[in-house]
């Protein structure tokens, strides 16, 4: 009877190891290691980035297109060529650009559209084109998404540790390329104005003996709307300030080339929003002065001015497109634009090849970037209708 106990109790015994190995339920036991892939030669096989795989993807669509259509305008549509040429060079895609100025363009596109044609794909110009016509119009699709590239999307790349981003929306429709410094908006005849420390303020050029010395490009000019909102906003400035530089100084107003020679001539001492309208006679050895040398009163600037990018809607190559604008943002990419330009640029890891050296920006200066000042886009128009009306109302 014994013996026949001590044999189911082994029998139950073995059923019951039975039943945990087949059901795994041993906590302690260890799980066979998955192989690694490896290659025919036994060698790991290697980790494929996924963005390697896009990038090639994309590259390949922009290429069955065969070409990027752009309007590349201001500083870098004028020496675009080496820029054209590289892009070219490394993807086997044809760049076609349109030229002229903004304010044609405008209207070249939008009778285009209106008849059904769609043409652009990458638009690089001014602030006040796209935040005044394209983007209420309806012309232009938000950049921020097209933009892949993890080099490009590194923050640590650019200035101020952000991306560039510019205008409403957070900024999804403009990406800014540059942006030059200004300690003061500025430019002199530097026989007439032997020492500039004499201007500490803006509200100096108010004193008597510079009454009928000056010469200002337009401020109605589109070219001219970015930087008004710091006058006007300014405390210390602000329209009190702007009605009296402009109506109580006997002020001269000329464009661009004539404000040059009439400041190079001697015919004026100093030139107000002379932009980069005196650099290349300064170059050629006038006595003229194009950077001011130290902030006044009111503080320094900087701006992106004529040189922000943006992404047209119903782009006709828009692979092409992503491909340019993420190529464009590359390290070498922004280098050729900025020896093209000569606009400091944004990206903070490349040299300022080319840069004017009163244009780049100084370590320790408190720059006002209007341009990425929340709602400053809205500002420009009003600015301008300020101006005009205080022009209007002086008979100018």
């Amino acid at each position: 009877m014994l013996r026949k106990r001590m044999t189911v109790l082994v029998l139950l015994t073995a059923i019951i190891g039975l039943l945990v190995a087949a059901c795994g339920s041993d906590p302690t036991a260890t799980p066979a290691p998955t192989p690694t892939p490896t290659t025919p030669a036994g060698e790991p096989t290697p980790t494929v980035d996924p963005f390697v795989a896009q990038w090639a993807e994309l590259v390949a669509a922009a290429q069955a297109e065969g070409e990027v259509q752009t309007f590349i305008c201001c500083g870098l549509g004028r020496a675009l060529n080496d820029v054209i040429a590289a892009f070219e060079a490394k993807y086997d895609v044809k760049v076609v650009n349109s030229t002229g100025g903004s304010d044609q363009q405008v209207t070249k596109v939008q009778a285009e559209r209106s008849a059904g044609q769609f043409t652009i794909d990458v638009w690089v110009g001014g602030l006040a084109t796209v935040t005044d016509i394209l983007i209420p119009e309806g012309m232009v699709d938000p950049i921020k998404p097209l933009i892949i590239d993890p080099d490009v999307l590194d923050a640590s790349n650019w200035y101020t540790g952000s991306l560039p981003f510019l205008g409403p929306d957070d900024g999804a429709y403009i990406f800014g390329l540059s942006a030059n410094a200004t300690l003061a908006n500025l430019g002199y005849n530097t026989e007439l104005l032997a020492d500039p420390n004499v201007i500490q303020s803006y509200q100096d050029l108010l004193k008597p003996e510079y009454n009928g010395k000056m010469v200002m490009q337009d401020p109605r000019f589109p070219g001219m709307a970015n930087g008004l909102p710091f006058y006007l906003n300014n405390p210390d400035l602000g329209e009190a300030f702007m009605r009296s530089l402009i109506t109580e100084t006997n002020m001269s107003f000329l464009e661009a080339r004539p404000l040059a020679e009439a400041i190079a001539q001697g015919k004026y001492t100093l030139c107000i929003f002379c932009g980069r309208a005196l650099g290349s006679i300064k170059r050629d050895g006038a006595p003229v002065q194009d950077n001011f040398p130290h902030a006044l009163a009111e503080g320094a600037t900087i701006g992106v001015g004529g040189e922000s990018m943006y992404y047209v809607n119903r782009a006709p190559h828009p692979a092409a497109a992503q491909l340019f604008i993420n190529w464009l943002l590359s390290a070498e990419g922004m280098l050729l634009a900025q020896q093209a330009s000569g606009g400091d640029s944004l990206r903070v890891d490349v040299p300022n090849d080319g840069v004017d050296e009163g244009d780049i920006r100084q370590e320790g200066v408190d720059y006002y970037w209007a341009e990425v000042v929340p709602g400053f886009t809205d500002q420009i128009s009003p600015a301008q209708a300020l101006m005009r009306n205080i022009m209007d109302e002086a008979g100018l």
